[in-house]
């Protein structure tokens, strides 16, 4: 064990029952616990250096709704800078609406481009800080840390989910503020201020992590029962559940499909499925050796413990995992138009599984080494597959996007958005949104469609895909007509060779561009019959 992680078992601490701890052991106990707080803080602010690395190699970041999100912040100022005259209204109540701070962050200091990026960074940078935030709170090893911060790079960063990503680090935060123990004098309300608080945070961050804090509330309320806590937890929830109740109406009254089940409850128990609903971002490799490295982790702490290993367990986080993964297992593969439903909560239920369980029994100075070792690897592989992906997938965006002009209306047409040689899911859906980052305008697929987002479309007819021939045409580009570009000035249309020769023989659409994946058209909607 190394003299850092001796001291961590070695702070003395107050028994439950027994005289307070005299003032020279209280600051014995205070000296000691110094060095540990810093080797913490210098671990984790490794890890985020480490994990935010990638982001600087490139100049469009990987992640299917990163642009929507960063238009929206666009939106955000047109309407708040025009509120008469803009097509658009704030709507301040959504439970997505805090993520578009730090957005609005990084966007008022640098350029649109780079603020999307640091954004993405950012959101992971913080998502690895919760990490290590509960690894403190409960006393866990700076090791199994380190090891499971390797998870950001999972589904729902690639897919650009940057509020769900926030929502874990809200979560996280109200699992350390739940589990915080308050003087027996503390009055109801003074108990019931602070979660209050973190109920409207977790509102306004994410509705699903906001109901997963109500169940954990509950557990955690059997776990350490009292009347006095009971209606603490009530009077601060009580406020945030009147809040979300519309907005839970709302969901349920513009939900479009039923709930969608893609695989068997029996089947997710598949071993084979592991590095998909783990990471599933990557087409490489290196996503099932890190799933090996992480399972060997795992057998190496049951096989060292396996004698006495209930006594290194976390509860709390234990009991945490199995209610995330239970969401794993039963919630359903997509409801209404979400996807990932129950697979974005896998990466944060083996996160909180590594830190419950106790740490193995080796040199901690090899524990650590393992840690930073799948990192490194993990990182280096995933930095090469984004540089080659905008290398050869997103050639000709940037021409594309400087070619266009202000406020546009543009169509996107995305041929390559299902068959990425690189990355898992649909990578490229939201792309053409880069348009109305830089240049404003109005997209033929856009958040502010969605009655949940903080900005929407005053009326709905001032939709340009409510004029679309094809609905969902983003979804489905194979699908594309010649009339649904009629309402647009411009296209951005993504294909090889014989894509574009096919859509440059379209009489309504004249190239702008002429080289590279992405390519710019100027729609004429005059040359057709």
């Amino acid at each position: 064990m190394s003299s850092t992680e001796s001291q961590v078992e070695a702070t003395p601490t107050k028994p439950s029952g027994e005289a307070p701890l005299s003032q020279a052991a209280t600051d014995a106990a205070a000296s000691k616990r110094s060095p540990v707080i810093r080797h913490r803080l210098v671990a984790a602010l490794g890890v985020a250096v480490l994990v935010a690395l990638p982001y600087f190699f490139v100049d469009v970041a990987p992640g299917t709704d990163l642009p929507q999100h960063m238009a929206q912040v666009r939106l955000l100022g047109d309407a708040l800078s025009d509120p008469g005259g803009s097509s658009y209204e704030v709507q301040w109540y959504t439970p997505y609406a805090l993520v578009y701070l730090p957005l609005s962050l990084t966007w008022l200091l640098f350029e649109p481009l780079t603020a999307v990026r640091l954004s993405a960074a950012l959101i992971a940078v913080l998502w690895i800080a919760a990490v290590h935030l509960l690894a403190a709170r409960f006393d866990r090893p700076v090791s199994a840390a380190c090891l499971a911060s390797v998870l950001v790079f999972n589904q729902t960063l690639y897919w650009g989910f940057l509020n769900f990503l926030l929502g874990f680090v809200v979560f996280a935060c109200y699992v350390v503020l739940l589990d915080r123990r308050r003087p027996e004098s503390a009055s109801i309300l003074s108990n019931a201020l602070p979660i209050l608080v973190g109920a409207l945070l977790l509102y306004s961050t994410h509705a699903l992590w906001f109901a997963v804090a109500a169940l954990w509330t509950g557990v955690s309320l059997l776990l350490h029962p009292s009347r006095s806590r009971f209606w603490s937890l009530l009077l601060g929830w009580l406020p945030a559940g009147i809040l979300a109740g519309p907005t839970f109406l709302l969901f349920q009254s513009t939900a479009s499909s039923p709930a969608e089940y893609f695989r068997p409850l029996i089947q997710r128990i598949d071993p084979s499925l592991l590095p998909e609903v783990l990471f599933g971002g990557l087409r490489h490799p290196i996503e099932l050796w890190i799933s090996l490295a992480l399972v060997g982790y795992l057998l190496l702490v049951v096989i060292t413990n396996r004698r006495d290993w209930k006594l290194g367990v976390s509860r709390e986080l234990l009991l945490l995992a199995g209610l995330l993964l239970l969401l794993y297992f039963l919630l359903p593969s997509r409801y209404t138009r979400t996807v990932l439903f129950n697979t974005r909560f896998f990466a944060p239920a083996v996160a909180c599984l590594l830190l419950a369980l106790p740490r193995p029994r080796i040199d901690p100075r090899a524990a650590m080494a393992y840690a930073l070792a799948v990192l490194v690897v993990f990182v280096s592989v995933t930095g090469t597959q984004w540089v080659a992906a905008e290398r050869n997938e997103l050639s000709g965006l940037l021409p594309a996007l400087e070619a266009i002009p202000d406020e546009p209306l543009i169509i996107g047409v995305n041929t390559i958005a299902n068959r990425s040689r690189y990355f898992d899911g649909i990578p490229y859906l939201q792309t053409v949104a880069y348009s109305q980052v830089l240049k404003g305008g109005r997209l033929s697929s856009s958040f502010a469609d969605s009655r949940l987002s903080l900005v929407v479309f005053k009326e709905p007819r001032l939709s340009p895909a409510s004029r679309m021939r094809t609905p969902l045409l983003e979804w489905m580009p194979e699908r594309v007509v010649p009339d649904d570009f009629r309402p647009f000035d411009f296209a951005m249309i993504s294909g090889g060779e014989a894509t574009h020769r096919r859509f440059s023989s379209i009489p309504i659409l004249e190239p702008v561009t002429s080289t590279g994946v992405w390519r710019l058209y100027s729609v004429d909607p005059g040359t057709l019959p």
